[in-house]
C-alpha cells in the first residue's frame, strides 16, 4: 500500500472502497470470500492517515435486496467507515 499511495504523495486523491469486496455484506455481488469488515476499516484508516485524501467513495452497497430482508449491518458498517475516515484524515 505504501508503494501504491506513493504516486499521489504531493496531490489530493480519493479513497475508493467497493462493498462487493467485503465478506457477507449485502451488495450487488455479495461474496463469502472477500476481505473482512475490520480489514476494510483498516484500509480506510491507513489510506486516510497516509495520503492527502479529499474524499471517501463507498460503492455498491445494497442493504435491501429483493430476495432477502433488510440487513442493518450494511448501514452500520458504512457509518463506521465514514467515521474512521473522518477521524484519520490529515
Amino acid at each position: 500500500m505504501r508503494y501504491a499511495t506513493g504516486f499521489n504523495r504531493d496531490t489530493f486523491c480519493g479513497i475508493e472502497l467497493d462493498m462487493d469486496t467485503i465478506q457477507n455484506i449485502p451488495s450487488s455481488a455479495k461474496t463469502s470470500s472477500g476481505i473482512s469488515a475490520n480489514n476494510a476499516r483498516q484500509y480506510v484508516t491507513w489510506c486516510a492517515k497516509n495520503t492527502n485524501a479529499a474524499y471517501l467513495h463507498i460503492a455498491e452497497a445494497a442493504p435491501v435486496l429483493s430476495h432477502i430482508k433488510t440487513d442493518n449491518k450494511t448501514g452500520k458498517l458504512i457509518a463506521y467507515l465514514v467515521t474512521d475516515f473522518m477521524k484519520s484524515v490529515k
